[in-house]
């Protein structure tokens, strides 16, 4: 809640600070899918948490090889992860953050757009619950939710948010 509460505060000011009008019902939209989110993404990591510990050693070393997963079980939350990527953008981490033009370091769950954030936040909720109730497997859960959802891939969406981009041309404006 505190880094949702944090990033709707550093939006606020940019919104400000560039001119960017919105009426009180967006601010509270998007603040909820980003704390919906945070809750969700700990649900799930919970969730991969109980199988790796419930799982036996052979069945967890079985899964990190039948996946090619470097890292060890920390690898099967990233994996997992990567995979939401997957099946509702068609691409890496990386790639994304470089199409919405982000740090590489961050999440994109931080950059993308509400409705894409969405698909993200149903995605993690019926993975973690097929892991949960032992119905499948963290990466196959993510690929029977964005097929029982009927995710489709599409392209990423940048936020509300000012980008790099957003602060030069400003910037070129200003000192024109």
């Amino acid at each position: 809640m505190l880094v949702a509460s944090m990033q709707e505060t550093l939006e606020r000011r940019a919104d400000y600070a560039f001119g960017i009008i919105r009426d009180e019902d967006e601010y509270i939209q998007k603040f909820e899918y980003r704390y919906a989110s945070i809750i969700l993404n700990k649900t799930l990591r919970e969730a991969i948490g109980d199988w790796i510990q419930d799982s036996d050693k052979t069945t967890i070393d079985d899964y990190i090889k039948e996946h090619r997963l470097r890292g060890g079980q920390r690898a099967i939350y990233t994996r997992t992860l990567g995979e939401i990527y997957q099946v509702i953008f068609g691409k890496y981490k990386k790639e994304i953050n470089r199409d919405l033009d982000v740090a590489e370091y961050r999440t994109p769950k931080d950059s993308v757009h509400v409705t894409q954030l969405q698909r993200i936040a149903q995605i993690e909720d019926l993975a973690a619950k097929y892991i949960a109730r032992r119905v499948l497997k963290p990466i196959e859960a993510v690929r029977e939710a964005a097929e029982v959802l009927m995710i489709d891939i599409e392209q990423t969406k940048l936020g509300d948010r000012v980008t790099r981009t957003d602060v030069h041309k400003v910037l070129k404006a200003k000192s024109s």
